[in-house]
C-alpha cells in the first residue's frame, strides 16, 4: 500500500512536470510578435534564440518564465507531498516520509522533458512514424533555463557553482551552448561534494502530526527543511536525476556541438 501510494504520487509529479513543460514561452511570444522561432536563427524556441530574434528583454523574459515554471512544477509537489504523505504513513514508517522525498524532483526531472520534448513532437513522431526531420519542428527548447531552476530548487550552493562556471566559460569562449553543456554536465558531480549538497530536506518536525493533516507552519519550518544531506540514498536519487536531465540537455545541443568542432557556432558578442 505504501510502496503504491509513493509510486502513484512520483507518477502525479511527472505529470505535473511534463504538463508545465510543454508551456513554451519562447512560441507564446512568437506567436504575438507573428514571428516564427523555429523559421529564425537556430530555430530553437528557447531563451537564448529569443533573444537573437527579439532583444535582450524578451530573451531574458522567456529565461525567466522557463525557470519560474519548472520551479512551479516542484513546488506543487511539494504541497502536495507534504500534504499527502503523512496521511498513509504510520509512525511506525515515518523515516519513509524523509527517505523518499527526492520524488518532488521527478516533477523537475518531467518539466525539461516536456520542455524539450513536448506532446505535439510525440505525437509528430508516432504520426510520421519516427521520422525526426518532420518531427523537429514540433520540439521545444534545449532545456538549460529549466535545468537552472532545477538546481536551485534542489541546492542554492550547486545553483550558484553551477552558474560560475557557466558565467566564466561565457566570458573565456562567449558560446552561450558551450556554457551551457558545461555547467549542466558538471551540476550532477556537485551533489557528491561533502557540505556543497544543501539540500532541501523534508524533515516531520513532530511525528504527532502523522494521522492527520500536517501543520503549514510546521511543514515549512525552514529549520527543519534545509539542512546538510547525509543519507547516500538521497544523495545518489539527485545525483540520478540530475544525471538523467544532463544527458537530455546535452543532447539537445547535439547541433550546437557539432558546430563548435567545425567552428562556426555562434557567439553571444
Amino acid at each position: 500500500m505504501v510502496t503504491a501510494s509513493f509510486f502513484g504520487l512520483s507518477m502525479l509529479f511527472c505529470l505535473i512536470g511534463y504538463f508545465l513543460g510543454n508551456i513554451l514561452f519562447g512560441l507564446i511570444i512568437s506567436k504575438i510578435k507573428k514571428i516564427d522561432l523555429r523559421n529564425v536563427g537556430s530555430g530553437n524556441v528557447g531563451a537564448t534564440n529569443s533573444l537573437r530574434a527579439f532583444g535582450k528583454i524578451i530573451g531574458v523574459s522567456v529565461m525567466l518564465f522557463d525557470m519560474i515554471k519548472c520551479w512551479l512544477s516542484i513546488f506543487i509537489s511539494v504541497v502536495l507531498y507534504h500534504f499527502i504523505v503523512p496521511m498513509f504513513l504510520s509512525k511506525d514508517n515515518s523515516y519513509l516520509y524523509e527517505q523518499n522525498g527526492f520524488i518532488i524532483y521527478l516533477a523537475g526531472l518531467f518539466s525539461v522533458i516536456g520542455h524539450c520534448f513536448p506532446i505535439f513532437y510525440i505525437y509528430a513522431l508516432i504520426k510520421y512514424k519516427g521520422d525526426f526531420n518532420i518531427a523537429k519542428k514540433y520540439s521545444g527548447g534545449k532545456g538549460a533555463a529549466s535545468t537552472a531552476a532545477l538546481l536551485f530548487s534542489i541546492s542554492p550552493w550547486i545553483f550558484v557553482t553551477a552558474f560560475c562556471i557557466f558565467f566564466i566559460v561565457v566570458l573565456t569562449t562567449r558560446y552561450v551552448s558551450l556554457s551551457s553543456i558545461i555547467a549542466v554536465s558538471l551540476s550532477c558531480f556537485l551533489t557528491l561534494i561533502p557540505h556543497l549538497d544543501y539540500l532541501y530536506i523534508l524533515n516531520i518536525p513532530n511525528l504527532s502530526i502523522i494521522d492527520s493533516i500536517p501543520n503549514v507552519n510546521q511543514a515549512y519550518n525552514v529549520v527543519n527543511i534545509i539542512n546538510y544531506q547525509n543519507n547516500w540514498w538521497y544523495i545518489l536519487s539527485i545525483f540520478l536525476i540530475l544525471l538523467f536531465t544532463s544527458s537530455i540537455v546535452v543532447y539537445r545541443h547535439k547541433q550546437n556541438i557539432i558546430k563548435l568542432i567545425n567552428k562556426n557556432e555562434s557567439k553571444i558578442f
